[in-house]
C-alpha cells in the first residue's frame, strides 16, 4: 500500500518509515498538516498514518480530507482520552505506543472499512 505517515516528532516519524517499508509499504513522509495536505493532492495514496495533533491543524482535519479523497486514515495519539472521540468519527486509532504488528493490523482494518 501507499501511505503518508504525518508526524512531527522526527525519532517516531523515521521509526514508522522503517517499519511500513519494512512490511513493504510505499511511505510518503510530512512533519506537519501543511505539508500532508498537499502530499494528498499531489501523491496517489492508499491510506493516513498521522498523529492527532500536529503542527499547524488537526489530524482529524486531515483524516477526513483524506477520507473525501477516497483514502483509509489511521489516527495516533499518546492521549488515550481522546481515543472515544475517534471511535465517534469512525477513524481508525492507536494509542501510543504500538507495535509494529498492531500498526498493521490498525492500517489493513482502515483500508477493509467502508467509507
Amino acid at each position: 500500500m501507499r501511505v503518508l505517515v504525518v508526524e512531527d516528532d522526527a525519532g517516531v516519524r523515521d521509526t514508522l518509515n522503517d517499519l511500513l517499508a519494512a512490511s513493504g509499504h510505499v511511505v510518503s513522509l510530512a512533519a506537519t498538516y501543511a505539508q500532508a495536505a498537499g502530499l494528498l493532492t499531489q501523491v496517489a495514496l492508499d491510506v493516513l498514518v498521522a498523529d492527532l495533533i500536529l503542527p499547524g491543524g488537526s489530524g482529524l482535519e486531515l483524516a477526513n480530507r483524506a477520507v473525501a479523497h477516497g483514502m483509509a486514515a489511521v489516527l495516533c495519539t499518546g492521549h488515550p482520552t481522546q481515543m472515544e472521540m475517534l471511535r465517534e468519527h469512525g477513524i481508525g486509532h492507536l494509542a501510543k505506543p504500538f507495535s509494529s504488528e498492531t500498526l498493521e493490523r490498525a492500517i489493513t482494518a482502515a483500508v477493509l472499512r467502508p467509507r
